[in-house]
């Protein structure tokens, strides 16, 4: 049994009205300001409308200024609260986002893991995703239960990845899609330190586009060539890529559950998810806030493909030391939120990995 396995899936009424009132709030003035500003900007420069994509550290950033937010502290003590009581002890939290859902905005497009949760040695990780408002959209996003989907699961075994599933009807029962496998690795601690920052850069970009390319160029191989010889060809050379073939047949059956505002739906670490992709209607939303929480161990390994490492990486304060303790970020006394010195370099290789979407690589 997975150590995460038993967790419960929804923690009812974690947030009060107060609390779900203040987060709304905090989203219109911090979160989709922001978006609504660089929106307007890229607009006036003739560029493309950008993304509204997840957003990470907003709130523990909002935490640590001054003056200090009570409301705020209130509810990060309420959560670690319910965490200690219902999931047990020993847990930190790592980092915040945000998800909004509309009509035109799908968060989180491809089914994944987060591969966040395996850069330390305890595997007992969760999200807590919690319902903030709707339209018409009183559920959570896909999971991929393991209990519906066992033949999957016993391929993924431990490991961190992602599914880019078929979408030609007249390949899927010969291949129903491919796993790529999250590269976790030692070398990103080459980011933990500034004189080696710029290096890392470099090489997360270069890796970056690889992965990227790589992926696109064996789905182009698998639209010409017939199923047999795709998977003689990925038999021999989809390690390179990181890719493994899913076996003819396999069906994927997803799940969503009904959640009231200030639930939280509780994702166990092992689990693939992804925003749920029904066509909606203008009116429609859904907006949700979330953590990531996981054992306080020592860190082993860093994630260089995921957008919150990404963001993480901005700031010295949120440095992770390898071979050192998960830091309890939330409950720090003071977090100095200056960023790294920027240079031309680094803001274009900045920009750089920031177009890389790994898991997407088929719509790009």
């Amino acid at each position: 049994m997975r150590p995460s396995a038993g967790y419960p899936r929804i923690l009812q009424g974690l947030l009060d009205t107060a609390d779900v009132k203040y987060l709304k709030e905090f989203f219109e003035l911090q979160v989709k300001a922001e978006w609504e500003k660089n929106e307007a900007f890229a607009a006036s420069k003739n560029r493309p409308k950008p993304r509204r994509s997840l957003e990470y550290y907003t709130l523990l950033r909002h935490l640590h200024s001054e003056p200090r937010d009570p409301s705020l502290e209130r509810i990060v003590s309420k959560l670690y609260e319910r965490i200690e009581k219902q999931l047990g002890s020993g847990f930190v939290i790592v980092h915040d986002f945000w998800s909004w859902r509309t009509a035109e905005n799908v968060p989180a497009e491809f089914i994944h893991h987060d591969p966040d949760f395996w850069v330390a040695s305890r595997h007992d990780g969760f999200n807590l995703w919690i319902l903030l408002d709707h339209a018409d959209m009183s559920h959570s996003f896909d999971i991929l239960l393991e209990e519906k989907n066992p033949k999957l699961y016993e391929i993924v075994g431990d490991k961190a990845g992602r599914l880019l599933p078929e979408r030609d009807p007249t390949k899927c029962a010969g291949c129903p899609g491919l796993l790529f496998w999250d590269p976790l690795s030692r070398w990103p601690l080459l980011y933990e330190c500034a004189s080696t920052r710029t290096l890392a850069m470099v090489l997360g970009v270069g890796f970056n586009k690889f992965w990227e390319k790589s992926q696109q160029g064996v789905l182009h191989l698998k639209k010409l060539l017939p199923t047999w010889a795709f998977r003689c060809f990925m038999f021999f050379a989809g390690w390179c890529f990181r890719l493994t073939p899913l076996p003819k047949g396999l069906e994927l059956k997803m799940e969503r559950f009904n959640m009231k505002v200030g639930d939280a739906l509780v994702l166990r670490q092992y689990e693939l998810h992804t925003t749920d992709q029904d066509p909606l209607q203008v009116h429609q939303f859904r907006l949700a806030v979330g953590v990531k929480v996981l054992r306080q161990a020592p860190v082993t390994q860093y994630c260089y493909t995921g957008p919150a490492s990404r963001t993480r990486r901005t700031y010295p304060c949120l440095r992770w030391g390898l071979g050192e303790l998960l830091p309890d970020f939330y409950r720090a006394t003071k977090l100095d939120f200056k960023p790294y010195p920027s240079t031309y370099l680094t803001r274009a290789l900045f920009e750089a990995t920031a177009e890389v979407a790994l898991g997407d690589a088929d719509t790009r």
